[in-house]
């Protein structure tokens, strides 16, 4: 869920492929993905589609460290774009 400026909540689903590379002895792992997918919006289902990548550092065989994710998100008939930076910790199982 987005909280939107104008008082509603977006919820959005995205699906699409991501890609990604192992670089410096599977150290470092740069991905890229697009997505698309649905958001509810003020009562009603618009299209949507995100393009975004990031980077892992992977300090073991299953624990990395996601350095930078960015994310963009178009939302058909809206006049901006919701934009997410993020980082943190992950777990391979």
């Amino acid at each position: 869920s987005t909280y939107i400026s104008d008082g509603y909540n977006a919820y959005t689903l995205l699906a699409g492929p991501q890609v990604s590379v192992d670089v410096f002895h599977g150290r470092l792992t740069p991905f890229a993905r697009l997505q698309f997918g649905q958001t509810r919006y003020a009562g009603e289902g618009v299209y949507t589609h995100s393009v975004g990548g990031g980077l892992d550092v992977n300090v073991t065989k299953r624990l990395g460290v996601r350095a930078i994710q960015y994310d963009s998100q178009s939302i058909e008939g809206a006049d901006y774009r919701i934009q997410r930076v993020g980082a943190g910790l992950f777990l391979r199982f």
